[in-house]
């Protein structure tokens, strides 16, 4: 091997006769490979570790929205265990159920909402009474006025509370009327503060 300018030179011999190439830097090469595979891998680290960061997020924001919805649920037991027998408390003929079950899930935005507002558990059971008592005073309309049916319930219950609910087939009292009164007016209320229901509020003719 020979020094010939930049690079070391290696001389050699084969059936042509004697020749000169570039004699590398063999740890320099190494050294340098080397350095580019750690490049590579912190960047596939760095990769990971933001895929990882990532899906951790993601997974703590869904175990958020599971942890409040069955903490609203836990909740709405603590003042209405009941809740899923409320249709057939209701019902008077079988096909009641269905028109039951979906005012029950029109229900349960508002119950949510009372609770979260902080009110005394007094208040939120007079309201939890009071809604019982609407449903109960829809499907009786809906007996007496078969084509109501026809109606979507959610639209059916909108117009109902529009002038603080229908009149009680039951009034035990003017306390217990105003109370109703009171629970429709603030369900109303509610319901207009929520775009997603805005298709109740279609009158139907």
């Amino acid at each position: 091997m020979v020094v010939a300018g930049r690079w070391p030179v290696a001389t050699g011999t084969d059936g042509f006769g004697t020749h000169t190439w570039p004699y590398p830097d063999l740890k320099a090469l190494a050294i340098w490979a080397e350095a580019g595979w750690l490049v590579n891998e912190s960047r596939e680290a760095i990769a990971l570790v933001k895929k990882r960061d990532n899906l951790h997020i993601e997974m703590g924001a869904m175990a958020k929205v599971s942890t409040l919805q069955q903490s609203a649920a836990a909740r709405i037991d603590d003042y209405c265990k009941d809740l899923a027998e409320w249709p057939r408390s209701w019902m008077g003929l079988p096909k009641d159920l269905v028109p039951g079950e979906k005012m029950v899930a029109y229900f349960r935005p508002f119950l949510e909402h009372l609770i979260h507002l902080g009110l005394s558990k007094k208040t939120i059971r007079k309201h939890v009474d009071n809604l019982w008592v609407l449903g109960g005073e829809m499907i009786r309309d809906l007996h007496e006025t078969p084509s109501l049916r026809k109606v979507p319930i959610e639209t059916l219950v909108f117009q109902v509370i529009q002038d603080g609910g229908p009149i009680l087939y039951h009034n035990d009292s003017e306390e217990q009327e105003r109370s109703f009164a009171s629970t429709c007016s603030k369900f109303r209320r509610f319901l207009e503060g929520r775009p997603s229901l805005a298709s109740a509020t279609r009158r139907w003719k």
